[in-house]
């Protein structure tokens, strides 16, 4: 099983890098000749950071998940509910989600695979406790939302 893991964890370390090569392609934000002052940070920005935290949120998942860390399945559910709560929010229009198409449905399917692995501790790591999946839920809605506030 840990073999497994561990080519779970690379896959998915592979997939979101190339989610942010995607994402700087689509979106072009690493150039800072836009950004030379403080006023520049407005809500296209800080969406754009959301994005790309969702993005290092799954980076740092696929890392513990190839490193065998024993809280792996905490970060497995955040990185699950954050990503399904970034597609919800778009779908019900309470904002607009800054990933193409194709980042859409590949995060929808690494947050789903993720949640089923961490809800049924597949990996054998740490259990979740209730407790922790609704703080996930929340603080997942809490990342998605951030530029609304």
């Amino acid at each position: 099983m840990k073999k497994k893991q561990k080519l779970i964890g690379l896959l998915f370390i592979i997939i979101s890098i190339l989610l942010i090569i995607d994402f700087h392609l689509s979106h072009n934000l690493f150039i800072s000749e836009n950004f030379q002052s403080l006023h520049h940070i407005n809500g296209d920005f800080i969406m754009n950071l959301v994005a790309l935290s969702i993005i290092a949120l799954l980076l740092i998942t696929s890392i513990s998940l190839l490193f065998n860390y024993q809280k792996t399945n905490f970060l497995l559910a955040l990185f699950g509910f954050t990503a399904l709560e970034e597609f919800i929010f778009s779908v019900l229009d309470l904002k607009i989600t800054q990933f193409t198409t194709v980042s859409i449905v590949i995060l929808i399917i690494s947050s789903v695979m993720f949640l089923y692995a961490s809800f049924f501790n597949v990996f054998k790591l740490k259990k979740l406790t209730f407790g922790r999946t609704i703080s996930e839920a929340v603080f997942g809605a809490f990342i998605t939302l951030i530029p609304l506030l």
